[in-house]
């Protein structure tokens, strides 16, 4: 009777015996609960804390990741500390290994059965990879219907402010969206822009951010133009945010014969903007191909190739972002409103799904029909 009046529990009468067994509802609920000390916990800087979940293995790969982001900022021991780049790519390797086995589990409204969809994201699933690369072309083929130019603005941070490579993105964060609102004051209104996220050698972040219709000036420029030089970025990005000086501004051009946009460098050829901007989103694709051992394999003989994934992944940033007005439409629906056949009802790894669901349960590879 116990059992009976909970509906974590499946309660079944045969031959005089009581079987009595988790319900998918009370296996989900435990990983809920998982999810938010795997969510919290390793947070906040508290050392203690952090060494008793390492002892006691109550840490996940994303806590450690991003305990390490917290206590170190050069990643690759250039000032001295410990080179951790290896340890980032077994970290996210780690997770690949953990997310391999698990489903997204969905329940027929009308009967007691299920779907188990393979749960991916974009470091196992090509197709996810895939956006964000897509998202950048999408945005360049765009913005040059209605633009022939426009201004790569690079902004970046200084390491000597900072305590740890966490600190530095956060404030990088903070300031390029202060950017934006400085943009809106500056040249009269807040351009269609895409923003492409990158990492030095040395761990620091830095971000690309392409301004369309803005043309490149010299000097100090006229306010509420569409104009936009060094000096103007300098002032602004050292003076009145006292965030470094390290600023570059270049000028790019949409090549209608070649069908895409150039950016034009100082000392060198001009060179695709798309393949400037997307070589993260380009690599992003090769992690998702990687079986799923092979990031901790490769990272145990010191090949650290994908290093830069694991701190994107720790952060949850996405590679690029586009502004509304880049994005492509994707219209409206009409009729009458949609009532999904399938629920979705948690995730969950496979070994860990009641017997009931998975007798029931029928595994795809693909998302459940409507």
């Amino acid at each position: 009777r116990f059992y009976e009046r909970y509906e974590m529990f499946r309660v079944r009468r045969r031959g005089g015996l009581v079987w009595v067994e988790p319900t998918i509802s009370a296996i989900l609920l435990d990983s809920q609960q998982q999810a938010k000390r795997k969510n919290t916990g390793g947070r906040g800087g508290d050392e203690g804390a952090d060494e008793n979940a390492a002892k006691t293995g109550q840490q996940y790969p994303k806590d450690r990741t991003r305990s390490m982001l917290e206590k170190y900022l050069l990643l690759d021991g250039s000032n001295g500390r410990s080179d951790i780049r290896a340890d980032l790519q077994r970290e996210l390797g780690q997770y690949r290994k953990q997310t391999a086995e698990k489903y997204n589990v969905f329940k027929h409204r009308n009967k007691d059965e299920y779907l188990g969809v393979p749960y991916t994201t974009r470091y196992n699933d090509g197709a996810k990879a895939a956006a964000s690369y897509d998202r950048l072309e999408t945005a360049l083929e765009t913005a040059a219907d209605g633009h022939q130019r426009a201004t790569m603005v690079t902004l970046t941070v200084p390491p000597w402010q900072y305590e740890s490579h966490a600190e530095a993105a956060e404030a990088l964060s903070e300031n390029v969206s202060r950017f934006g609102q400085w943009l809106d004051y500056q040249l009269g209104g807040r351009p269609a822009n895409v923003k492409a996220w990158e990492l030095q050698d040395n761990g620091l972040l830095h971000v690309h951010v392409v301004l369309f219709g803005v043309r490149r000036g010299d000097g100090e420029t006229p306010t509420g133009r569409p104009v936009l030089s060094a000096a103007d970025v300098r002032q602004y990005w050292s003076e009145t945010r006292d965030i470094g000086r390290q600023i570059a501004v270049q000028e790019a051009t949409w090549q209608e014969r070649r069908g895409r946009w150039l950016l034009h460098e100082s000392d060198d050829e001009p060179v695709s903007l798309r393949y400037y901007l997307g070589e993260l989103s380009r690599e992003l694709r090769e992690v998702a191909a990687l079986d799923v051992g092979e990031l901790v394999e490769a990272a145990d003989r010191g090949d650290v190739g994908y290093w830069r994934h694991a701190v994107f992944w720790a952060a949850e940033r996405q590679y690029v972002t586009t502004s509304p007005a880049l994005k492509p439409d994707s219209g409206g629906a009409d009729g009458l409103p949609h009532v999904p056949t399938w629920q979705y009802v948690g995730t969950a790894a496979y070994g860990d799904l009641p017997a009931y669901v998975r007798r029931r349960m029928v595994r795809v590879d693909r998302p459940p029909p409507g």
